[in-house]
């Protein structure tokens, strides 16, 4: 009997372990039913940049495990499905809003982690061009910069006054 009590034991802490927990449907829940709301605001107000940012960052998150608490997840470990969809996304936003440095620097952020250098920096440079002062379009240049080795370039962008 003894036996038969730990192969039960064995096989509910093995379904267990493959089953999500409580917190991970809850989680699964929340992000489907924001992800909803925020397809339907993108159908009300399509050219909106931040809630086209909102959608990608529900899209990969579908798509990507959830995390433990303090762990992260690794851009390369999203199916390359799911990312290429979220630069879609995110390339249609800057196409609505050329005039938009948030769309224009969050497509160039986002070229940058797939590591596609030469469009993250078009993008980079035009952020900077439409608001030159503003911290976050000169930050993400200058990431730019470093990326292919033009610290000569970069680092004026990081000083606190352009």
């Amino acid at each position: 009997m003894k036996q038969r009590e730990v192969i039960c034991g064995a096989g509910a802490m093995a379904a267990a372990t493959t089953r999500p927990s409580e917190e991970q449907t809850i989680i699964a829940a929340v992000r489907r039913r924001y992800s909803d709301w925020v397809n339907e605001l993108r159908r009300t107000y399509p050219p909106a940049p931040y809630l086209a940012f909102a959608q990608a960052i529900l899209h990969l998150a579908e798509h990507c495990p959830i995390p433990s608490y303090g762990q992260t997840v690794k851009w390369e470990s999203i199916p390359e499905s799911a990312r290429r969809e979220a630069v879609k996304i995110l390339q249609n936003a800057a196409k609505q809003n050329p005039q938009s440095d948030l769309a224009q620097r969050v497509l160039g952020l986002t070229f940058l982690l797939e590591s596609d250098v030469k469009e993250a920096l078009r993008n980079l440079q035009r952020a900077h061009e439409l608001k030159p002062d503003w911290f976050a379009n000169r930050y993400a240049l200058g990431l730019g910069y470093l990326m292919v080795g033009e610290t000569g370039k970069a680092l004026p962008l990081f000083r606190d006054k352009p």
